[in-house]
């Protein structure tokens, strides 16, 4: 029996890059898709706390819809960095709904009035407020600790970014809201 000492020959080694190569393009679908299922769940469940907002509304709790980015602070149930989607009475400092939304990878930005996205992070919050008797939007803005920043365009849109991009557009006039 003789001894291969050549090493591997071409033809070999071609067949393991290209088994490689197609490892790596499932893989990386794989991923992509992953990460584009995070946005679009971001972008379902902030859609979902919005409706349960205006319906509060428009059955007499005055409330109002926040999405902001909050650190890790397990006392007030948030249990990781992320994104929450959170709804507060009226008058209240405390939320009585809160739901996660993403992790500290998605990017979440506004935009209304023609402008620039406005990305949520920081004391940036988007919130919108909607009226009790028509469920149209009272207000909608992003709040920087103090100060607010109102959209005052017939519509506004908030986008989800993670290997996709998602987007709810919400029309004033009617409450309306969908994703888009």
């Amino acid at each position: 029996m003789r001894k291969n000492t050549k090493g591997i020959s071409y033809v070999e080694l071609i067949i393991v890059m290209a088994m490689l190569a197609a490892l790596m393009g499932i893989s990386s679908i794989s991923f992509s898709s992953a990460w584009r299922a995070r946005a679009s769940k971001a972008a379902s469940t902030s859609n979902a706390m919005i409706s349960q907002s205006k319906i509060n509304s428009m059955s007499g709790d005055e409330n109002y819809f926040e999405l902001s980015y909050k650190e890790k602070d397990p006392d007030n149930g948030y249990d990781e960095d992320g994104y929450y989607c959170e709804i507060y009475r009226e008058g209240s400092s405390t939320p009585y709904k809160t739901e996660k939304v993403g992790n500290s990878r998605l990017t979440i930005t506004a935009e209304g009035d023609g402008e620039n996205r406005i990305a949520i992070e920081g004391d940036k919050s988007l919130r919108i407020k909607f009226v009790g008797k028509n469920g149209s939007v009272d207000y909608a803005g992003i709040y920087n600790g103090e100060s607010r920043t109102a959209f005052t365009d017939d519509s506004f849109r908030v986008y989800f970014s993670f290997g996709g991009e998602y987007c709810i557009e919400v029309w004033k006039v009617t409450g309306e809201h969908s994703i888009v």
